[in-house]
């Protein structure tokens, strides 16, 4: 007997004999049985967006990829803190997505899971994400806008934000960098500019 790899689908399998005696070219017919190839694996997926326990400014959008080996992905969703399963759309090279409708800020969890047209499926381990919209907060002290001084000033910022980016923010006096609560002691007009960002993008 030799061993067969069959593509999916319905076959016949057919068991003949020929024994002494018989005429060459000539077969017995022992035995009959209809074999369906199926595919029981399920497909392989992987999540991608959003990333595990990151910050993210709304919209938010997910990402995936799903693959099948032996048949095809009939479909894929997406659940969010255990609510109705919402279709991802996909194209041929199996990545997927769907941007989420309103999410309240906070702490949030997802799980993505596909089925092929055999019924296999596929679920991933829940995720969990944080939503984020609010931009942070900078506060200056010490001086005003406008401010006419006759003495040194000494101003005072400060950035507030629960994943404030350290490599987006930004304190520069007269375009040079400058650090909170340095005093400014030479005469003239300054411009003292202050930005910050977070993680999120906000």
């Amino acid at each position: 007997l030799a061993l067969l790899v069959l593509p999916l689908g319905s076959y016949r399998a057919v068991l003949e004999a020929r024994l002494p005696g018989d005429a060459a070219g000539s077969w017995r017919l022992l035995a009959t049985r209809g074999i369906t190839v199926t595919d029981g694996l399920p497909p392989e997926l992987e999540l991608i967006d959003p990333i595990a326990d990151r910050a993210v400014r709304p919209p938010v959008v997910v990402r995936a990829r799903v693959t099948d080996r032996h048949s095809s992905v009939d479909h894929a969703e997406v659940q969010v803190d255990g609510g109705a399963w919402q279709a991802l759309a996909g194209d041929l090279d199996g990545r997927m997505a769907r941007t989420l409708g309103a999410l309240a800020e906070g702490q949030h969890a997802l799980r993505v899971r596909a089925i092929d047209r055999f019924g296999n499926e596929a679920i991933s381990a829940p995720r969990a994400f944080i939503v984020d919209a609010t931009a942070p907060s900078i506060t200056i002290a010490g001086i005003t806008d406008g401010d006419l001084r006759n003495v040194p000033v000494v101003p005072t910022v400060a950035f507030a934000d629960a994943d404030l980016d350290p490599l987006r923010t930004t304190l520069m006096l007269d375009g040079v960098a400058f650090v909170s609560g340095t005093p400014v002691v030479s005469e003239g007009a300054h411009v003292l500019l202050a930005g910050a960002s977070d993680r999120a993008g906000n």
